[in-house]
């Protein structure tokens, strides 16, 4: 039964992962803080509108995990409203993964990545 439940689980994070790819929409998210996740990592929360409705989201990024430089920061986000799913767009790998170039504007977050 923990194997089912595992399969299920990661079908539904790829199908989440190509929903977000082929529907996902482009918006503005705000960084709020750094939260311990249900993996027993750091996860960076942040919060967006869609449709004049607050939403929030988490990631984990790992090559910056736990800086502070990266809270009460800007960043675009790809949302799917039908599944909820949200992924936060920081590395340019983030956006390579949608067929967006990578902001000037983000050029600061290089110096964090290793």
């Amino acid at each position: 039964i923990v194997l089912i439940l595992f399969a299920l689980i990661f079908l539904f994070i790829k199908y989440s992962d190509v929903e977000l790819t082929k529907k996902g929409v482009l918006l503005n998210a705000k960084t709020t803080e750094w939260k311990t996740s249900s993996y027993m990592g750091l996860d960076l929360s942040f919060e967006f509108y869609y449709n004049g409705k607050k939403m929030f989201g988490s990631n984990a990024f790992n090559d910056f995990r736990g800086n502070d430089a990266f809270v009460n920061r800007y960043f675009p986000v790809m949302y799917e409203p039908k599944l909820g799913s949200s992924k936060l767009l920081i590395e340019p790998s983030d956006f390579k993964k949608f067929d967006l170039p990578f902001p000037d504007s983000l050029k600061w977050v290089l110096g964090y990545l290793k």
